[in-house]
């Protein structure tokens, strides 16, 4: 049994070195930088220039919004990668990273003309990564690489008056459909993905909305401004109760607090009530957060939702070990999405524990802990923001 897992393992390493050269040798890949290269597109989508904040005076560059349409592609494998019919693949279908595609099955995709087509598709948009598909479920990935992307479907529809179907993981989560449905699209328009290939005759792939070169981790403000002018306009919002909301995450697989109790203790005195956001719907959370006044939470995908506050104040809990990488990435955007949408952000840096996930890390690169919340420097951090 051991040496059949030795083995296991030495072939799969021996596959992604495989696909390590062959992604940069046999394969063209294509990204929409590629595009941007034709003059006719350049022109037509410059990037925009951003400020990070007052003081700092250095720009960030993004994209305009914009699709490119693919003639006769076919999506492959489970994450329903795109491919031309000139062997090309479409690194957009893959969260816009190349490292991404080494985690969505190369060895289907490097040998696609051994699959049958199993389903044709004349108009269609892909919305599938390894982080959001039948095994994964993360909001946060989900609004980064999938609803924000949405706003070139929507163009696309304008410009021809045709609706692409849009494509996702089958057993899709509730908020994915909620979400889905807020911008307009109802179950007839999706397709859940069950399928190793399907060819799409017209194939849009909207660009992603992340910034340029070593900003890659912030999002567009201008996406963010429209996903939540377009979701929001079909929910009647009221601002007669403001909350203070404690973002929780006992539901949630890491970054929990370890002295919960103490901290929601602590902040009852103040009136701020604790909400298990995968418990409300997409509906629910808009109108909590939208008529939120403070926002406190832990380094996670809660925090999305203050893209739906006006006039509000967050505490973001971050792991304070600068060597985890995901702190480092995330942060980033958390952070921006709080400067663009003018939200007074604060960060409460904290001591992390790694006592519940001794096993689990020992099989994984992310490793996972927990948060050591200091209740004086919370305090003190909430004083001086005005949060009490």
């Amino acid at each position: 049994m051991l040496n059949k897992i030795k083995q296991n393992s030495f072939l799969k390493r021996l596959y992604y070195i495989d696909w390590s050269i062959r992604k940069y040798f046999k394969y063209k890949l294509i990204e929409n930088s590629d595009l941007i290269t034709n003059e006719i597109i350049k022109n037509k989508f410059q990037p925009i220039i951003y400020h990070k904040n007052i003081d700092d005076k250095t720009n960030i560059k993004f994209y305009k919004q914009f699709y490119y349409v693919i003639n006769s592609a076919f999506l492959v494998g489970p994450e329903a990668i795109g491919v031309t019919s000139e062997n090309e693949i479409i690194v957009d279908t893959a969260a816009g990273s190349i490292n991404t595609l080494g985690q969505c099955s190369p060895k289907k995709f490097m040998y696609h003309k051994m699959l049958t087509v199993e389903k044709t598709i004349d108009y269609a948009s892909v919305f599938i990564t390894p982080y959001i598909n039948g095994n994964n479920n993360n909001f946060f990935h989900w609004i980064i690489e999938c609803l924000l992307l949405i706003e070139g479907v929507i163009a696309y529809e304008n410009n021809t008056g045709i609706r692409p179907k849009i494509i996702i993981n089958h057993k899709p989560q509730k908020y994915q459909i909620e979400s889905l449905k807020l911008l307009g699209f109802n179950k007839e328009d999706i397709i859940f993905w069950t399928y190793e290939k399907v060819l799409v005759k017209n194939l849009v792939v909207p660009a992603c909305r992340l910034g340029i070169g070593k900003e890659k981790n912030l999002v567009n403000p201008e996406s963010m401004y429209w996903l939540r002018k377009t979701m929001m306009s079909n929910i009647a919002v009221s601002n007669d109760d403001r909350h203070n909301i404690l973002i929780s995450r006992e539901g949630s697989k890491g970054r929990r607090f370890v002295n919960h109790s103490d901290i929601v203790k602590m902040l009852d005195e103040f009136n701020y009530k604790e909400y298990r956001l995968e418990l409300l719907s997409e509906e629910e959370k808009i109108k909590l957060f939208s008529n939120a006044r403070n926002i406190i939470g832990g380094h996670g995908a809660g925090l999305m939702n203050m893209m739906f506050c006006s006039n509000a104040n967050v505490i973001a809990i971050i792991c304070e070990d600068s060597t985890q990488v995901v702190n480092r990435s995330v942060r980033g955007i958390f952070k921006y999405l709080a400067i663009s949408l003018e939200i007074d952000y604060y960060e409460l840096f904290s001591e992390i524990s790694y006592a519940n996930y001794l096993n689990a890390n020992l099989k994984s690169s992310l490793k996972e802990y927990d948060l050591n919340v200091d209740l004086d420097k919370l305090k003190y951090l909430m004083k001086k923001s005005n949060m009490i």
